[in-house]
C-alpha cells in the first residue's frame, strides 16, 4: 500500500540515485585526469630540459655535468608517478639509457679531443703531422665513415713518419690510440645525438596530453549533464512531494471539518438521546407524583425503569470510550463460564427481541467446554452492544448468535461469536465510517434509531484490547454479520462437560429458527428425529423409550391428542409469537440454553412411574421459592452506609425486598461507631460522604475486623478503574456501583452472605 502511494517518488528517487552515482564516478575520474594532465604538464618541459643539458655536455667548454644530473632527477621522479602510462614509462627506460650511453661516451670523447689538441700545438710538426692533423679536422667536421677510413690509412701509412715527431714515444701510442677511439666511437655519439633530438617520447607526452584534454572536456560536459538531469529531477520530486503536502493538507483540513461536522452533529445527537430518556425520567416522576390509579403507577414506573436504564448506558458508553482514549481502560483477566455469559444476554434481550417480534437465536458449539479466562464484563458489553444493534436495525425475521470454540492448543482456545440478523444491511460506502466515532452508517439512522454511535466504535477498541477483533459481512437490505473472534485460555485444559448421545424428537418448521435448532441439538449430541406433522410426532415419540420430544408450543396448540407417557420428557418451545402456551408441559423459550434442559428428569419420571399415575401434574424444573430466599436472608445484619437521603431509601428498599433490614448511618464515623457497638455480617459503604468519608472509615474497620469477618462492599458512583483499585487495596472486598444493577447486588449479598456459613 505504501509502495504504491509512493509509487512516483520512489521512482523519482532511484534515478536520482543512479544519475547521482554516475556523477560521483565521473567527478573521481575527472579527478584522476586531471592530475594525469597535471604529471605530463610538468613531465613534457622537465623531459626538454634534459635532453638539451644532455646535448650541451657535448660542448668542450663544458666541465661538469651538474645541471643534466638534476634535470635527469627531475624527469625520474616524475617518471615514478604510479598514473604516468606504461608505454611512456617504457619508452623513459630506453631514453635514460641511451642518455646514459651517450655520457659515457661524451667524457671519454672529450678527454680524446683534449689530448688530439694538445699534440697538435706542442708537436714538432712536419707534412706528415700537419696532414694526420687536417685529415682528423676533416673528420670533426664530417665525421663519416670515409673520412674515418681516410685517417686510419693515413695513421697505418705514415706511422714511423707521425712518430719521429715525437720524441717520446709513449705519448705517441697514447695519441695513436686517442685518434683511433675518436675515430671509431664518434658515430655512436652521432646516433645518441639524433634519438635525443628526434624527441619521440615528447610526442608521446603531447599525444597523451591531447588526449586527456579531449576526455576532460567531454567528461566535463557529461558533468554538467548529469548535474542538470539531477537539478530537474529534485525540482520534480519538490514539485511532487509539495503537491502531494497539499493534498494532504486539504484533505486534513477537509478531515478536520468533517470531524467538526461530525462532533457537532455528535453532540446534537447526544444532547437529544441524553433528552429523550431525561424527559421521560422527569415526565413520569411528574406523572406518578399526581396519579392515584396504582396500576398506572406500575406502569409508569416500567417505563421510568427504562429510561433510567437507557440514560445510564448512555452514560456509560460515554465514559468507556473517554477511558479507550486516554488509554486508562484495563482488561481484567478472570475465569468466567461461557454459560452464565450467554444466559446474561438472554435474559437482558429476550424482551426487546420478543416485543420486535424477532426471534433469538444461539447456535452454541462448545464441545463441552464452558470453563475460561478473560474479561466476562468486556466480552458481555462487545456482544451485548452487537446484538442490541441487530435487534434495533432488525424489522422483521431473526437475529441470531453463532458460537464456535476452538482448541488451538493445550491450555489455549479461540472463540468466534457471530451476531447474524436480517435487517437493514449497510452498504460499501458505510462500512469505512462503521467503527470511527461519533459516526453511525448515516446521521438519518441516528434520528430514525436512536443512539450514540460509539458502541461500535467501542466494541472495535475493547476486542482489540482482548486480543481479538471485529469485522462485518453485510449486504444493502439483506441483513449482516459481525465477526468477533477472541483468544482466551483455558483454567482447565480438560472439557466442563461431556455431552452424553441420546436421541429426541422435533417437530418445528422448516424456517432459519427450526434449522438452528436441529443444529444447536446436533451440536449437544442429539439423534434428532425429525417430524413433519403431529401424527409423525407422535408415532416417532410412542417408538422411542425413554423419549426427549421438542416441538414448537404453537403446534402443540393445535392439538389435544398428545398425552405423554411418564417415561416422556416433552419440551415445548416458545417464542415472540407465542402467547398462550399447554401448561402441562415444560418451556423452554428461545434461545435454547444447554443448562435450561434437565438432564436428569426423563430418570427420575422412569423410576417414579410406578408411585405416579398417569394423571398426575408433570413435574417442573426445580426453581427457588422467593419467600425462603427472603427468609434465609432475613437473618443477617447489613449496615447500609450513605449520606444522600434519596439513595438512602434506595438501597434500603431493595434490600428490604430481598428479605433484608438494613440499619442505616449517615457518614463514616458512625459507620465506625456502629460496627464497633453491634455485630454485623456485612457493609455497603459508600465513599462521598460528610465528616468521615469511605475510605478513612474501611481503613479504621480493618483495624478491629478483617474482610472474612466482615465483608465490606464498596457502594459508589466512582467507577474508574484506579478508584476500584484503590477501595479493593484498604481492604474492600468488592465494588458495586451505582446506579445499582439489582442484578449484581443480589449476586454480591449471595457471595457474602448465604455462602458465609460454607466458607466458615
Amino acid at each position: 500500500m505504501i509502495l504504491r502511494e509512493y509509487a512516483l517518488e520512489i521512482i523519482i528517487l532511484i534515478f536520482i540515485l543512479a544519475v547521482s552515482i554516475t556523477t560521483v564516478d565521473n567527478l573521481a575520474l575527472q579527478k584522476h585526469s586531471y592530475a594525469e594532465r597535471d604529471i605530463y604538464a610538468q613531465l613534457e618541459p622537465a623531459l626538454n630540459e634534459l635532453i638539451i643539458e644532455t646535448l650541451l655536455v657535448n660542448n668542450d667548454t663544458v666541465t661538469y655535468f651538474d645541471k643534466q644530473a638534476t634535470r635527469q632527477l627531475t624527469v625520474d621522479k616524475l617518471m615514478l608517478s604510479p598514473i604516468i602510462d606504461t608505454e611512456i614509462v617504457n619508452n623513459w627506460y630506453g631514453l635514460s639509457h641511451t642518455i646514459s650511453q651517450y655520457l659515457q661516451i661524451v667524457s671519454v670523447l672529450k678527454t680524446s679531443r683534449k689530448i688530439i689538441a694538445q699534440a697538435q700545438q706542442n708537436t714538432n710538426k712536419n707534412n706528415a703531422s700537419n696532414i694526420l692533423f687536417g685529415k682528423i679536422l676533416s673528420f670533426y667536421n664530417k665525421p663519416s665513415i670515409t673520412n674515418q677510413q681516410s685517417v686510419e690509412l693515413y695513421l697505418n701509412k705514415h706511422t714511423n713518419t707521425l712518430a719521429s715527431a715525437y720524441p717520446n714515444q709513449q705519448k705517441w701510442q697514447q695519441l695513436n690510440k686517442h685518434i683511433l677511439f675518436l675515430i671509431s666511437n664518434q658515430h655512436v655519439v652521432n646516433d645518441a645525438i639524433l634519438k635525443l633530438t628526434q624527441q619521440t617520447l615528447i610526442q608521446a607526452i603531447v599525444i597523451k596530453k591531447i588526449r586527456i584534454s579531449k576526455t576532460l572536456e567531454k567528461r566535463n560536459k557529461q558533468i554538467i549533464y548529469f548535474i542538470l538531469v539531477v537539478a530537474l529531477l529534485f525540482i520534480l520530486l519538490l514539485s511532487v512531494i509539495f503537491r502531494k503536502i497539499n493534498n494532504l493538507l486539504r484533505y486534513r483540513s477537509h478531515q478536520a471539518e468533517q470531524a467538526s461536522i461530525a462532533k457537532s452533529q455528535f453532540l446534537s445527537n447526544m444532547s437529544h438521546e441524553i433528552r429523550t430518556p431525561m424527559n421521560g425520567i422527569l415526565g413520569l416522576s411528574e406523572i406518578c407524583l399526581k396519579e392515584t390509579d396504582v396500576s398506572k403507577i406500575k406502569s409508569h414506573l416500567g417505563m421510568l425503569d427504562y429510561s433510567t436504564k437507557n440514560l445510564l448506558r448512555i452514560i456509560n458508553d460515554i465514559l468507556d470510550y473517554s477511558k479507550i482514549e486516554e488509554n486508562k481502560l484495563d482488561i481484567e483477566l478472570r475465569d468466567f463460564r461461557l454459560s452464565n455469559v450467554l444466559n446474561h444476554l438472554k435474559n437482558l434481550l429476550l424482551k426487546s427481541a420478543t416485543d420486535k417480534g424477532l426471534d433469538l437465536i444461539f447456535t452454541i458449539n462448545d464441545h463441552g467446554y464452558d470453563h475460561f479466562n478473560g474479561d466476562e464484563g468486556r466480552i458481555n458489553q462487545v456482544l451485548l452492544n452487537l446484538l442490541n444493534n441487530a435487534i434495533k436495525f432488525t424489522h422483521t425475521g431473526f437475529v441470531k448468535l453463532d458460537v464456535k470454540v476452538t482448541i488451538s492448543k493445550k491450555r489455549h482456545a479461540h472463540i468466534l461469536f457471530k451476531v447474524i440478523d436480517t435487517g437493514i444491511g449497510i452498504t460499501q460506502a458505510q462500512k469505512s465510517t462503521l467503527f470511527k466515532r461519533f459516526t453511525q452508517a448515516q446521521m438519518s439512522t441516528s434520528r430514525k434509531f436512536g443512539g450514540t454511535g460509539l458502541g461500535l466504535a467501542i466494541s472495535k477498541q475493547l476486542a482489540t484490547l482482548m486480543g481479538g477483533n471485529i469485522r462485518v459481512k453485510s449486504k444493502h437490505g439483506s441483513g449482516t454479520v459481525f465477526q468477533f473472534s477472541l483468544p482466551v485460555t483455558l483454567p482447565n485444559p480438560m472439557p466442563t462437560e461431556a455431552y452424553s448421545q441420546k436421541s429426541c424428537v422435533l417437530l418445528y418448521p422448516d424456517t432459519p429458527t427450526g434449522k438452528s435448532l436441529q443444529k444447536q441439538l446436533l451440536y449437544w449430541r442429539y439423534d434428532v428425529h425429525l417430524a413433519q406433522d403431529i401424527a409423525h410426532f407422535k408415532k416417532l415419540l410412542n417408538g422411542l423409550n425413554p423419549a426427549i420430544a421438542f416441538i414448537q408450543a404453537k403446534l402443540l396448540q393445535e392439538t389435544i391428542e398428545i398425552t405423554p407417557s411418564v417415561t416422556t420428557c416433552l419440551y415445548q418451545i416458545t417464542d415472540s409469537r407465542t402467547h398462550i402456551f399447554d401448561k402441562r408441559f415444560s418451556e423452554l423459550h428461545l434461545p435454547l440454553l444447554h443448562s435450561e434442559l434437565n438432564p436428569s428428569r426423563l430418570n427420575r419420571l422412569i423410576t417414579e412411574s410406578n408411585s405416579q399415575s398417569h394423571n398426575d401434574k408433570p413435574e417442573h424444573q426445580a426453581s427457588d421459592n422467593p419467600e425462603v430466599s427472603r427468609a434465609k436472608l432475613n437473618c443477617y445484619k447489613v449496615l447500609l452506609v450513605e449520606d444522600n437521603p434519596i439513595n438512602q431509601l434506595v438501597s434500603k428498599r431493595l434490600l428490604e425486598q430481598m428479605g433484608l433490614t438494613p440499619e442505616m448511618v449517615a457518614d463514616g464515623q458512625q459507620a465506625i461507631d456502629a460496627v464497633l457497638s453491634q455485630q454485623f455480617d456485612l457493609v455497603l459503604m459508600d465513599i462521598q460522604m460528610p465528616v468521615m468519608d469511605g475510605i478513612a472509615a474501611t481503613k479504621e474497620i480493618r483495624h478491629h475486623f478483617n474482610s472474612k469477618e466482615l465483608p465490606i462492599i464498596a457502594l459508589t458512583a466512582n467507577v474508574m478503574e484506579s478508584d476500584i483499585n484503590t477501595y479493593l487495596s484498604i481492604g474492600m472486598n468488592a465494588h458495586l456501583a451505582k446506579p445499582i444493577d439489582t442484578q449484581a447486588l443480589q449476586q454480591l449479598i449471595s457471595l457474602y452472605l448465604t455462602n458465609k456459613d460454607l466458607s466458615a
